[in-house]
């Protein structure tokens, strides 16, 4: 094979080689995918919950209830009238209790209100179950009522309404009463063989037949209960007689006759009671020289009640005639066992020829509006202050009124004696004063 062939078969083969390169890399180009920047992939949502299964309703349970009205002896109540007001279950069903006291209904299970209609109930008697619940495994339900009817016993105890009450005790039998406002009274039965208990004490006739026993109630409304008991095969009757204590709120003392001394003996930590009925029209006054004195005055009628001092003092009390007026003394010593007070009970009209006696040195009342009161003042008097908005005040014909201050002061002649003046209230309104008076001075 000459040169010639040999380079032209070389190049030949390279021209091959070389195509062959081109097309493997075409090959490559073509199949190769190309790479992108990457990008965010989209968020994953949480996934979401299932909505909640609610648990099936239960339908609710009728139930055929048999319900009845009993007092506290076990005793079942016709003709009962009642009304079941549902709380759970908005229903409201209404019965009747029959002839046997009982009353067949088909209920909702649940709670129900319970109103009695007390018009059907008996006389004395009261409804105390106000609720009801009913559930499916219960048929039977009794709701109570109380008898408050007075039976002796002692959660009825017969009532005292009277101060003399004739009672009948058969053989055996022990009956229990009751009487309110027993406060200072004493309880007392004569010729009898009862036995009484009271606060747990028994007490016996003497050898009269007769009892007597305080009772020690500590206030007007707490009740005083007693028990009698007749131990005797007979039946006994007897009359109690349950009487206020002299001189007790319930039984006071009545004053006779005004402007006389009145002398009491206070016991220690005791009040003593008085009552008047106002005669006339304007003050009623009381004083006491005793310092030790407790003393004040109550109007009952219209509920007010005098200026209270401690110690020797001039009190009053506005009273139009015919009010009842009541009186406590007691004492402000407590390290003797009884004080002896001396009071006096004086009243008086208001005007010139019936004036309102001033105490030393200070005195107050109460003027109505455009009301006008005289005043005296005994011995001799140097100078008289008055203290109240818009007063006039008269003096000997003099006239006077009150200041900015609110006083009217005074000056009265040397040894001026028994003074008389007439204070007028000119406000629209009721209004308390203050009278002081000024006696000379000693040389």
């Amino acid at each position: 094979m000459n040169f010639k062939k040999i380079t032209a078969l070389v190049a030949l083969l390279c021209l091959l080689l070389s195509a062959a390169v081109t097309l493997s890399a075409c090959g490559d180009k073509g199949n190769t995918p190309t790479t992108e920047a990457p990008t965010d992939a989209p968020a994953t949502e949480a996934p979401t919950e299932a909505p909640a299964t609610e648990a099936p309703t239960e339908p609710a349970v009728e139930v055929n209830c048999t319900i009845s009205f009993m007092d506290q002896d076990g005793l079942t109540i016709p003709n009962v009238s009642f009304t079941l007001s549902g709380k759970e279950i908005l229903t409201t069903v209404e019965g009747t209790t029959d002839g046997e006291g009982s009353c067949t209904l088909t209920l909702t299970e649940g709670v129900y209100t319970v109103s009695v209609s007390t018009e059907t109930l008996p006389s004395g008697y009261l409804p105390d179950d106000t609720s009801l619940t009913v559930t499916p495994d219960v048929t039977d339900y009794v709701l109570k009522v109380s008898n408050n009817n007075p039976n002796g016993t002692a959660d009825r105890p017969f009532p005292v309404v009277e101060e003399i009450t004739t009672v009948t005790i058969p053989a055996g039998t022990s009956y229990t009463y009751v009487m309110f406002n027993a406060m200072d009274r004493t309880l007392n039965i004569e010729n009898t063989t009862l036995t009484v208990t009271y606060k747990d004490v028994e007490y016996t006739p003497d050898e009269n037949g007769n009892i007597s026993i305080p009772l020690t109630n500590e206030s007007p409304r707490d009740p005083g209960y007693f028990t009698l008991t007749n131990k005797t095969d007979a039946e006994v009757e007897a009359t109690v007689n349950i009487e206020s204590t002299p001189g007790s709120m319930n039984n006071p003392f009545v004053v006779e006759t005004l402007g006389e001394d009145i002398t009491v003996a206070v016991p220690k930590e005791t009040t003593v009671y008085y009552k008047w009925i106002a005669t006339k029209t304007g003050v009623l006054m009381i004083t006491c020289d005793n310092p030790a004195n407790h003393i004040s005055m109550t109007n009952m009628t219209n509920s007010t009640v005098s200026y209270f001092t401690d110690g020797s003092y001039c009190e009053y009390l506005n009273v139009t005639e015919g009010d009842e007026i009541q009186i406590s003394v007691s004492s402000t010593k407590t390290d003797v066992d009884s004080t002896e007070l001396t009071f006096k009970l004086t009243e008086h009209a208001g005007t010139v020829e019936d004036p309102i006696h001033v105490g030393k040195p200070e005195s107050h009342f109460t003027l109505a509006a455009g009301a006008t009161n005289a005043f005296t003042a005994d011995g001799s008097i140097a100078a008289v202050c008055i203290e109240g908005d818009d007063l006039k005040v008269t003096v000997d014909g003099q006239t006077y009124t009150s200041g900015e201050e609110g006083k009217v002061e005074i000056t009265l002649d040397a040894n001026a004696e028994n003074v008389t003046f007439t204070v007028e209230n000119l406000s629209d309104s009721r209004q308390e004063i203050t009278v002081s008076l000024t006696a000379p001075q000693q040389n």
